[in-house]
């Protein structure tokens, strides 16, 4: 049998991307509520409601229906309201809300109104931001996953 030098096939796939596939922006909170590690939201760039005499951009708003596609956040730390924080949009994602549905390669999708992701089903569909790398943890309600960094709608 022979064999192929430096071959590594699948292994260590994931979480080994180059390290400028994970991508993260600072966004401000200004939904009049701390956010929590691992909650979901669309990426917004309007000015920040509390009116700062320096406009704060970008801002987070609540996933809701949409025909239009936006991009979809991960929240990676507590962000206090009126406090600016972090967000990941594209990568290795170690926390993200899950549905207590979600399984390893089921594709997640925001939904509408809540701050945690949607069992997408196994088919990429334009709804879908990202894809389970694991199962959601029944007790703690999250799942790792990889996250696209693509535009996606809620429908």
């Amino acid at each position: 049998m022979g064999s192929v030098p430096n071959y590594q096939g699948s292994l260590g796939t994931i979480g080994n991307y180059p390290e400028a596939f994970d991508q993260y922006v600072r966004v401000y909170n200004d939904l009049g509520a701390a956010v929590a590690e691992g909650d979901v939201y669309f990426l917004d760039w309007k000015r920040d409601a509390d009116s700062l005499a320096v406009a704060a951009r970008p801002t987070l708003v609540a996933c809701a229906t949409s025909a239009v596609a936006r991009q979809v956040v991960v929240v990676t730390e507590a962000i206090a309201d009126k406090a600016w924080g972090t967000v990941q949009w594209r990568g290795h994602c170690k926390k993200v809300a899950a549905a207590s549905t979600t399984a390893v390669d089921d594709y997640l999708q925001g939904v509408n109104a809540s701050a945690v992701s949607g069992d997408d089903g196994t088919s990429q569909t334009a709804d879908s931001f990202g894809i389970a790398i694991t199962d959601e943890d029944t007790v703690a309600g999250f799942c790792e996953a990889v996250l696209f960094g693509t535009l996606a709608t809620i429908g």
